[in-house]
């Protein structure tokens, strides 16, 4: 392709760019005189017309990502923070230690299963906290109080 060619390549429209691909087929002496529409070169010029605007989408979206102002996805934003020495909260998760009161009535269990995602809430300071598991966790030789709890 000639660099004065006249494909404008910031057009992101893909009629309009598949009919600024015409026009410069058009402008070319072995296609002068070519019927576009009713070819098998029309649906070429779809294909790449729908290439290119994809590609333009892509490179569009792709380069918004690169700039902290411009980003929308959090895993950009966390890796652009990370350059400033920052560290978003959300990546610390909370921690706690807890008592469990466990009421059983089979008192030969020796162990007892908290599942993954096993949900608990606890007050502090007029406020409640729910905290949940990351994996699953095993009650082992816990003591039994009198009351079986």
């Amino acid at each position: 392709m000639a660099a004065n060619s006249s494909i404008i390549l910031s057009n992101i429209d893909f009629d309009t760019h598949k009919n600024t691909l015409k026009q410069y087929l058009r402008s070319q002496t072995r296609f002068q005189d070519y019927d576009f529409e009713g070819s098998n070169m029309n649906i070429l010029l779809d294909i790449l017309s729908y290439n290119t605007f994809h590609n333009m989408f892509y490179l569009n979206m792709a380069a918004s990502e690169m700039f902290l102002d411009s980003a929308q996805l959090r895993d950009s934003i966390v890796s652009h923070v990370k350059e400033l020495n920052y560290t978003p909260r959300s990546f610390k998760s909370a921690e706690a230690t807890v008592n469990i009161s466990i009421i059983s009535t089979d008192l030969s269990k020796r162990s007892i299963p908290v599942v993954k995602g096993q949900t608990f809430t606890s007050r502090f300071n007029n406020r409640n906290y729910t905290f949940s598991t990351n994996e699953a966790i095993f009650l082992e030789n816990y003591t039994i109080n009198p009351n079986n709890t």
